[in-house]
């Protein structure tokens, strides 16, 4: 990728190109007039992604918590280990 800046009376220009056969392609910022067209638009909260709380599976639970077991465990803080050992998981 190729990039190049250009100036011009307070204004910057961003050129790109991918590859030395095609044209460059521009990417102006806008100057401090055409920031004041665009304002800020406050999003919509999006909706939960689940209807309840994802369980994982109890192979993937038993190996987090083996992280937290044996004799050099690589998990050994106590918030740590309460954490994993408190994720919700299935019984079977």
């Amino acid at each position: 990728m190729l990039v190049a800046l250009k100036k011009r009376k307070g204004e910057c220009d961003m050129l790109f190109k991918h590859s030395h056969m095609e044209e460059f392609s521009v990417v102006s910022k806008p100057s401090k007039r055409q920031k004041d067209k665009y304002k800020s638009k406050t999003l919509p909260r999006p909706q939960n992604a689940y209807a309840s709380v994802p369980k994982l599976s109890l192979p993937k639970y038993n190996d987090l918590i083996a992280l937290c077991s044996g004799p050099k465990p690589v998990v050994y803080q106590q918030d740590q280990i309460m954490f994993y050992s408190n994720l919700p998981h299935t019984q079977k």
